[in-house]
């Protein structure tokens, strides 16, 4: 195919080129180029980037009603000034049709791409749809918050158009859910997606946790309609959550379990979805729940000042999780210490100090995970709870939270720039140990070495 300036209209030393993502560059095509029309049309829907079209007169009406929404049309012969503005203005409007999060094309180009595709289809030229979802993504979100939710979808957008093939069409769907449309037969399209499944299972993720994701892949070879594939690769989608996740599961395998009977497909698709959908259901229930309770409870057992939870509730609360863990749990708590505090105080007041205590609540607060909470334990020290965490990643969390302290902007009451550190101790707690007050004294001693190796850091043991 022609990817290219054309150097007849723009000579080499003059041309203009925006910039452009790697999925978007600009395409001139050009039917004098060609020998036939058809050799045309197949380089054009090859293209996998916006294009713009320099037609002869006679062909502008053959090629109108196959020109794609995010391409452009000009007749051959119009002058250098018109075709440089044309191509300016499919850069704009080119842009607008990218996610703005992962700079995959929008659901709506797919859809587009996909009528295309369909309404060109032969059983020598197959059209095959690929639904990528990210399994449990709204868990991770959670947990580690959206920050990190998109810096996974961003690399996700990366190893997608790392795996997919050079001619296919990547987009996002929305959600955790991206799409691959491509030329192909269902073998080569399960082959793209279980390359697909075993990058994504493989990758090393910003938040060093693996993450799969479920594949449902649709194939047709004669002209349809693009939601009739987008509809049976759904399906296949589904299928693939319900029999457990990160599988491939193609319409295909579907259509021949039941030997092609619609009431028996209708009815198992039916059912995939009630299964995965009861799932999500009992998970934001549960979510919700959690949610719920902390807001009771911290309505009862605040800090005035800090708005996180008093000594008292801490005493009870954590008390009761230590006797409620079992021998296959860990959990961990953290205990935080602002540095120099007491200078803080003395050089600038203590209705500095106060606003300094609630603003290092705040990016407290900010860090941590939807299971975690954080409470005062008294003056300038806070206790962070982590049921179910292991030392390892309770670290990382009180990491996080050192760094956010770190990195944030605090000023007195008359406006002066404050330098506001952490040190914290890190302690998961031991076999046998049954008492909050062992726990606290062995991350009180942690605190303090942390303070003694020069403060401004994370120690655990």
């Amino acid at each position: 195919m022609q990817n290219h300036y054309d150097s007849r209209i723009f000579p080499q030393e003059s041309v203009f080129v925006p910039a452009f993502t790697a999925q978007n560059v600009r395409s001139v095509l050009r039917t004098e180029d060609y020998d036939s029309l058809e050799s045309f049309r197949s380089d054009y829907f090859a293209s996998n980037s916006p294009v713009l079209c320099v037609v002869e007169p006679e062909l502008l009406d053959a090629i109108i009603p196959w020109l794609r929404d995010t391409d452009d049309v000009e007749v051959a012969g119009a002058s250098d000034s018109l075709i440089r503005w044309r191509l300016e203005r499919l850069n704009r409007t080119s842009m607008v049709a990218l996610d703005s999060l992962t700079g995959l094309c929008r659901r709506d180009s797919m859809i587009d791409h996909l009528g295309r595709l369909c309404s060109d289809t032969t059983e020598l030229a197959p059209a095959s749809l690929i639904l990528v979802d990210f399994d449990r993504f709204k868990s991770l979100n959670d947990k580690f918050g959206q920050d990190m939710g998109d810096a996974v979808l961003r690399e996700a957008s990366r190893l997608l158009k790392k795996v997919a093939p050079d001619d296919s069409f990547v987009a996002r769907m929305g959600g955790g859910e991206m799409a691959v449309g491509l030329r192909g037969s269902l073998e080569h399209s399960r082959f793209v997606a279980e390359s697909i499944r075993g990058e994504f299972e493989r990758n090393s993720w910003p938040h060093k946790k693996t993450e799969t994701v479920s594949c449902g892949v649709a194939t047709i070879t004669e002209k349809c309609e693009a939601q009739l594939l987008i509809g049976r690769a759904d399906e296949a989608l589904y299928a693939a959550k319900a029999e457990g996740r990160n599988i491939v599961v193609s319409f295909d395998e579907i259509f021949n379990s039941h030997n092609g009977n619609k009431k028996q497909i209708d009815a198992t698709a039916l059912e995939n979805k009630t299964r995965v959908l009861s799932d999500r259901v009992t998970r934001f229930i549960t979510l919700r729940s959690k949610k719920m309770m902390k807001k009771l409870q911290q309505q009862a057992d605040m800090d005035a000042l800090t708005d996180t939870f008093n000594r008292g509730y801490l005493e009870r609360q954590l008390e009761q999780e230590i006797q409620n863990c079992n021998a296959n749990s860990t959990f961990c708590v953290a205990l935080i210490d602002i540095d120099h505090f007491g200078l803080i105080n003395k050089e600038f007041g203590w209705p500095t100090g106060d606003e300094v205590l609630k603003s290092v609540c705040r990016e407290i607060s900010n860090s941590l995970r939807c299971t975690d909470w954080v409470a005062r334990y008294g003056g300038e020290e806070f206790c962070i709870v982590m049921p179910e965490t292991a030392q390892t990643e309770a670290v990382i969390v009180t990491e996080r939270i050192r760094k956010a302290v770190e990195r944030s902007l605090f000023y007195s009451t008359s406006g002066e720039q404050i330098e506001v550190t952490l040190s914290a101790g890190v302690v998961e707690l031991r076999p046998g140990e049954d008492s909050m007050a062992q726990l606290i004294e062995r991350a009180s001693e942690k605190t303090l070495i942390a303070k003694r190796a020069g403060r401004n850091r994370v120690c655990a043991g």
